[in-house]
C-alpha cells in the first residue's frame, strides 16, 4: 500500500507543486498591495485563492482517476499484482494527503497574510485571550472539537470522492471508452447521491436522534450557563441513524468500485 501512495503522489506531484507554488506567489502578490487595497480584500482574495486551489486540487484529483481509467496511464498501476481495493485505497490516501497540504499551506499564507504583513499579530492573540475570558473556554477541550470537526470533514471528502469514484468506475465498465461516457458518468452520480440522499432523510425523521461532539466534550451544564457560546457554530451535530448509513455506504462504495477495478475493467 506504501509503494502505491508513493507512486500516486510522485504520479501527480508536478502538477501539485505548481497548485502549491500559485498559492504561494498569489499570497506573496497579495502582500505588495497592503497600503493599497483594504486589509478587508487583501484578507478576503487570500482566502479565494485557499478555496480557488482547493478546488482546483479536488478537481484534478478526480482528472486523475478518470485519466487512469480511459487513457494508457492506467496500465502500469492497474498490471501490477496488487487488488482493486489497494489501489483504491491509494488513491483515496494520496488525494487525501494532497487536499491536506493544500489547506495547510494555503492556511499557513492566510495568517502570513492577514496577521504578520498587516500587523495584526497582537490582535491575533489578544483575541484568543478575549474568546476565553468571555467564554470560559477550555483550550484543550476546545482542540478536542476541533479534531472532531476535522475527521467529520475528511469522513465528508472521502464520501464525496467515493460517490464520484463509484459512477466514473461503473459508468468506465458499463460504456468502454466510448462517447457520452463522462455524461453518464455524471447522471450516475446525480442519482445516485438523490436515492442517497432521500433515503438518508427518511432515516433522518425516523430516528431524529443526533450527537455534538461539543456537547459530549463540554457537557449539557456548560451549554446551560449563562457564559456559554453557541455549538452551533463550532460544528454541526450529527445524526446518529443517518451517520451510521452514510458509514454503511462509504464501506459499500469501497467494496463495490474495488470489485469493480479488479474483475470488471478491461484496459
Amino acid at each position: 500500500m506504501f509503494k502505491l501512495i508513493k507512486y500516486e503522489i510522485k504520479t501527480i506531484s508536478k502538477e501539485f507543486l505548481i497548485i502549491l507554488g500559485v498559492i504561494v506567489l498569489l499570497n506573496i502578490a497579495l502582500m505588495t498591495r497592503i497600503h493599497v487595497w483594504s486589509n478587508d480584500a487583501i484578507v478576503g482574495l487570500s482566502f479565494l485563492i485557499l478555496f480557488g486551489a482547493s478546488v482546483a486540487a479536488f478537481i484534478y484529483n478526480i482528472i486523475t482517476f478518470t485519466r487512469d481509467l480511459k487513457q494508457d496511464t492506467g496500465y502500469l498501476i492497474f498490471s501490477i499484482p496488487k487488488s482493486g481495493y489497494s489501489i483504491l485505497g491509494a488513491k483515496l490516501i494520496s488525494s487525501l494527503i494532497v487536499m491536506i497540504l493544500v489547506s495547510i499551506v494555503g492556511g499557513i499564507m492566510m495568517f502570513l497574510v492577514g496577521v504578520v504583513a498587516l500587523g495584526n499579530f497582537d490582535a491575533f492573540l489578544s483575541a484568543f485571550t478575549d474568546l476565553k475570558n468571555v467564554t470560559n473556554l477550555d483550550i484543550f477541550k476546545f482542540s478536542l472539537v476541533l479534531i472532531a470537526d476535522a475527521i467529520i470533514g475528511i469522513l465528508l471528502y472521502v464520501q464525496l470522492l467515493l460517490f464520484i469514484y463509484f459512477a466514473v468506475s461503473i459508468s468506465r465498465a458499463i460504456m468502454n471508452k466510448r462517447k457520452f461516457s463522462g455524461l453518464v458518468a455524471f447522471l450516475i452520480f446525480i442519482v445516485t447521491n438523490l436515492i442517497v440522499g432521500k433515503v438518508y432523510q427518511l432515516i433522518c425523521e425516523a430516528f431524529p436522534k443526533t450527537i455534538n461532539p461539543y456537547v459530549t466534550i463540554y457537557g449539557d451544564s456548560y451549554l446551560n450557563s449563562t457564559t456559554a457560546s453557541d455549538p452551533s457554530i463550532l460544528l454541526m451535530p450529527v445524526d446518529i441513524a443517518g451517520g451510521i448509513f452514510y458509514i454503511i455506504i462509504m464501506i459499500g462504495l469501497f467494496i463495490g468500485i474495488g470489485y469493480i477495478l479488479e474483475k470488471k475493467i478491461d484496459l
